[in-house]
């Protein structure tokens, strides 16, 4: 496990933080459906579903010891396990952090995922950073998953 990433189940303590790098628009236009200027109900109900979901993993993300993103894992019992993260903290975009989080990710959930032949990403169409990140990490590009989002796959075995 990476010693600078670590990942902690989120909390209510955490919903203002998520709130504030969801709505930072370098953020939110790569969100899936979301639109801007996000407000706090619909923040807190998107949270609150999300966090009490049985088939949902959700982390807070912590790196050098301060939060700078969120990541998640879901859909286990309801399809195949699906990745998805962002990095709040935008000065830190493309120094690896992403790949670290997705790895620790990964390793931290091995036990649920030993179940399943892949995991899966989706992306949006212009979020070419995104698209390579997941890429070297052994994701392939699969097709088209709904209007402006592409779909990735990790074989597992």
């Amino acid at each position: 496990m990476n010693k600078k990433i670590l990942l902690i189940t989120t909390t209510t303590n955490d919903s203002e933080l998520l709130m504030a790098w969801r709505s930072n628009p370098l953020v939110y236009k790569y969100l899936y459906l979301q639109e801007f200027p996000l407000i706090w109900e619909d923040h807190l109900s998107w949270f609150s579903k999300n966090l009490y979901n049985p088939d949902r993993r959700m982390y807070t993300v912590f790196y050098k010891s301060r939060r700078i993103g969120f990541t998640s894992i879901y859909n286990f019992f309801t399809g195949i396990p699906e990745v998805m993260l962002y990095i709040g903290e935008t000065t830190l975009w493309n120094r690896g952090v992403g790949k670290q989080i997705i790895t620790t990710l990964l390793d931290l959930s091995s036990q649920d995922l030993k179940h399943y032949k892949a995991v899966c990403a989706r992306i949006m169409e212009g979020n070419t950073a995104s698209q390579k990140l997941f890429e070297s990490c052994g994701f392939k590009k699969i097709g088209i998953s709904r209007p402006g989002e592409r779909y990735y796959e990790k074989i597992y075995k």
